[in-house]
């Protein structure tokens, strides 16, 4: 595969960003009472799927294979570049995402350490980790707009829409182990 790769960094939006938010894109979140807003999604929970959907968007629009994107105030591991460059060259044609992230101390749902070789550092999984830190395909992007824009309502946050979609839908996920960022 072709280490073709554009890179993403989000921030946390600002106080302005919220305020300005379009009130039609904030009635497409309801919550399965149909209240609107969704009392379990407040503006910040709002905001940043509306910010992480654009950047899906631009992601879908530019066409680029691999995208890689990461929070502002993520750390980078040592050799970053290399660990990142080797990831994309190794991770298999047909995936979908591939976490590289996780919280410091905080391998809850990890890989089971019985399974990590020395050589080896991305492992299929079917589970999810938060939007801080991951590589997408352009065709994973098109995916997520297609699903959000099938639903009638959003009902939860993008990490939780990004994981359902993962599990319908079950596409190829992967995770590197140890992480190449700390969240």
């Amino acid at each position: 595969m072709g280490s073709e790769l554009k890179i993403w960094i989000t921030k946390k939006p600002n106080e302005s960003y919220y305020n300005e938010l379009n009130p039609n894109d904030i009635k497409r979140f309801h919550n399965v009472r149909n209240r609107y807003p969704n009392p379990d999604l407040n503006m910040y929970h709002i905001g940043m799927f509306l910010y992480m959907e654009n950047i899906i968007k631009n992601i879908s629009s530019e066409g680029k294979k691999n995208n890689l994107i990461l929070c502002d105030s993520i750390k980078i591991c040592n050799n970053f570049e290399i660990l990142i460059k080797d990831t994309i060259n190794n991770l298999p044609n047909d995936y979908d995402i591939c976490y590289i992230g996780d919280k410091k101390d905080n391998y809850k749902i990890s890989i089971n350490k019985s399974f990590i070789i020395e050589e080896k550092h991305i492992y299929k999984c079917i589970v999810t980790k938060g939007i801080e830190s991951f590589l997408i395909t352009n065709t994973f992007a098109k995916k997520l707009l297609n699903y959000i824009e099938d639903k009638k309502y959003i009902t939860k946050t993008m990490d939780s829409t990004i994981g359902d979609m993962i599990l319908e839908k079950n596409l190829n996920v992967y995770w590197c182990e140890p992480p190449l960022v700390e969240i």
